[in-house]
Parts: C-alpha cells; structure tokens; sequence
C-alpha cells in the first residue's frame, strides 16, 4: 500500500525532527529512521496498529521511541493516510477501542 501524509502529520513530523535535531541532530536522524521504518511496515502490513474509538482510525508505536502514529487505511484506494503523530506523553486526542 501506498503511504500518504496529511498535512497535520507532515508538519508534526517536521516539529518532531526540528526539536530533536537542536538538541541532539544523531538523535533527530535515528527518530526519523525509525519513523520511515514504521511507516514501511504500514505499507506491507497495514492493520498492524490497534484500532481507536474513531471509526477507520488507527495507531502504532515508533519503535524504541515515545511517538504514535495514527492513521486510517483505505483498501480501496489501496492507501495508507498517516494522520497525526504524537508523543506519547502530550494529552491524548484519540482513544483506543
């Protein structure tokens, strides 16, 4: 499946690179490789996430660091639309089912 982004989660993941990269830049690149590493995964295995109380949505973990992703698959149009991205400690604003 093909992995698309919203502008929402274009522009979180940007801020999320921005901030690591001034404080530490190596840290920055092994978030945003494993980011690319997840979003990978997605496309061959889109329902790995678990399922959230908003219809269609659905959310995985980075590995190894504090962010979800969440994101709605589209079989149809055989897409992956990445939503948001969050870390995991800011206030939660979608739920699990």
């Amino acid at each position: 499946m093909k992995v698309l982004f919203t502008e929402r989660a274009a522009d979180e993941i940007e801020a999320i690179v921005e901030y690591l990269a001034a404080r530490s830049p190596i840290g920055a690149r092994n978030v945003q490789l494993a980011m690319q590493s997840t979003f990978s995964r997605l496309s061959e295995f889109p329902y790995l996430g678990r399922s959230q109380a908003h219809q269609g949505l659905r959310k995985i973990g980075v590995s190894r660091y504090p962010y979800n992703v969440y994101y709605v698959v589209d079989e149809a149009a055989d897409e992956i639309a990445i939503v948001a991205v969050r870390h995991m400690s800011r206030a939660p604003e979608f739920y699990d089912a």
